[in-house]
């Protein structure tokens, strides 16, 4: 895969990538995919990749991210580049993309000094796969076209 293909992916809209060996992350993408609103005219739908996938792995590595970041990271391109957002910042992005009343969320989420919610996102992703057993994610056939390998 190379940068230019991943550029234009990226150009193509936002995409979520996610721990596809944790449950948690799973159940997150399936609850994304069940909340979020219609899309707005002349945006994109969040796209989804694992972080395992050859996209996932090539996108961190274009992010200069280290390989022991393993939790969910939002990365869209942007006119000033590559955006990439871990942790807390990447739920706030996801609650942001998904509308409605979780906007309410990701001001409180907001809110929160970052050194204080990203603890606590730390924090529960050392114990996330006790929490929730790995799921395989199957997607409906008409979020297929969503999820990038």
């Amino acid at each position: 895969m190379t940068a230019a293909h991943e550029g234009e992916t990226l150009k193509a809209g936002p995409i979520l990538l996610y721990d596809g060996e944790c449950g948690v992350c799973n159940k997150s993408v399936q609850w994304v995919l069940a909340h979020e609103g219609a899309p707005v005219a002349g945006s994109t739908q969040l796209r989804f990749t694992s972080l395992q996938s050859e996209l996932g792995q090539a996108l961190k590595s274009l992010a200069h991210l280290d390989d022991d970041i393993d939790s969910l990271i939002w990365a869209e391109q942007t006119e000033s580049g590559l955006q990439v957002h871990i942790y807390s910042s990447a739920v706030y992005q996801v609650l942001r993309s998904v509308g409605g009343p979780y906007q309410l969320g990701a001001l409180l989420l907001w809110s929160i000094p970052k050194p204080m919610r990203d603890l606590a996102y730390r924090l529960f992703a050392s114990i996330r796969k006790q929490v929730v057993a790995e799921q395989c994610l199957v997607p409906r056939p008409e979020d297929r076209k969503r999820f990038l390998i």
